[in-house]
């Protein structure tokens, strides 16, 4: 694991781990399936690429694991946060998974501004 690249998970304003949540509601196969592509993501970061990772669109990518997804942004360089977990069951990415990714990414960025790193 490269010690300089880290992998965040969303907590809402009241403080509640929201991802690593979605996380425990999985089946331990996919528990499993999904902390093994966040290694990934820490190992590799941008750099990740092929049937691993996805650009969704904007800011927000998918790491898929499976029928597992995790959608994700870049915080800052060499950092990302993980903003929705979910079981896929469609060909597309559900278009109200994609907007609560961008919802959790703006509230994110509200409170955890880049500027104040």
């Amino acid at each position: 694991m490269n010690a300089l690249i880290k992998v965040l998970y969303y907590t809402s304003l009241r403080g509640e781990q929201v991802v690593k949540n979605e996380i425990a509601k999985l089946s331990k196969n996919d528990i499993s399936k999904v902390m093994k592509i966040v290694s990934h993501l820490e190992m590799y970061g941008e750099r990740l690429a092929g049937d691993d990772a996805k650009h969704i669109r904007g800011k927000i990518w998918e790491l898929k694991a499976d029928n597992t997804r995790a959608l994700y942004f870049t915080y800052v360089k060499n950092s990302f946060v993980l903003l929705r977990v979910f079981m896929k069951s469609t060909w597309k990415t559900p278009e109200r998974e994609i907007k609560l990714a961008e919802r959790r990414r703006a509230d994110y960025l509200e409170r955890f501004p880049k500027e104040l790193l």
